[in-house]
């Protein structure tokens, strides 16, 4: 049988038309590996399509995946899930924040340092500058404060989404279900129970 990487097994329809399914006793069975080889290399031209499919034999297959008897008298246990941990989360996530905050801090700080180096090279009584000159100046400050607001928003995005997030998991940390309001019934009890009432006055 050919089975392609979603698991699915290859089906040849009537004029050899492919399609692909995932229940192998519809596979098409090749009468030998080769004959299963020579297909996949015969309607898939590269190798990296090749690579997407494997050759397995039918056998194998069932023998991997025997269906296991279960005894439907017996009592079926499971271990329940245990609770989303949300401070363990809040700290994931507020971890891999400040790791990008920081990152954008030291970008803004390189930026604003950058920025006053040149505004005081400027300042400095002995620089003289032409007019081409000017303009690479001009040029490169505006560089730099371009860069540095692009540095500053995404500094305040990720302030943003951190308060954003604490806020979020702080709800869900504190969420309960209210308690269920009747919609159409008003006295449950009497409505369940009513028949077992007029039973025992029967007796």
């Amino acid at each position: 049988m050919i089975q392609d990487s979603n698991g699915r097994f290859c089906k040849l329809e009537e004029g050899k038309k492919r399609v692909f399914v995932s229940n192998p006793e519809e596979a098409y069975l090749f009468s030998s590996d080769r004959e299963a080889s020579d297909y996949i290399r015969k309607n898939y031209s590269s190798k990296r399509a090749r690579r997407n499919f494997k050759i397995i034999r039918k056998e194998d297959y069932v023998s991997e995946f025997q269906t296991i008897e279960v005894d439907v008298k017996s009592p079926v246990s499971f271990e329940p899930i245990a609770p989303l941990s949300i401070s363990d989360m809040k700290a994931e996530i507020n971890h891999d924040l400040i790791e990008h905050l920081e990152i954008r801090r030291e970008e803004l700080r390189t930026y604003e340092g950058m920025l006053q180096d040149v505004l005081h090279f400027l300042r400095e009584p002995d620089t003289h500058l032409n007019m081409y000159q000017g303009y690479l100046v001009v040029q490169k400050l505006q560089e730099l404060l371009r860069a540095r607001c692009e540095s500053k928003k995404e500094f305040q995005r990720i302030g943003i989404l951190m308060s954003e997030t604490n806020r979020a998991i702080e709800q869900a940390e504190s969420f309960e279900y209210n308690k269920y309001k009747s919609k159409v019934i008003p006295d449950m009890k009497a409505y369940l129970f009513s028949k077992e009432k007029k039973d025992e006055t029967d007796d």
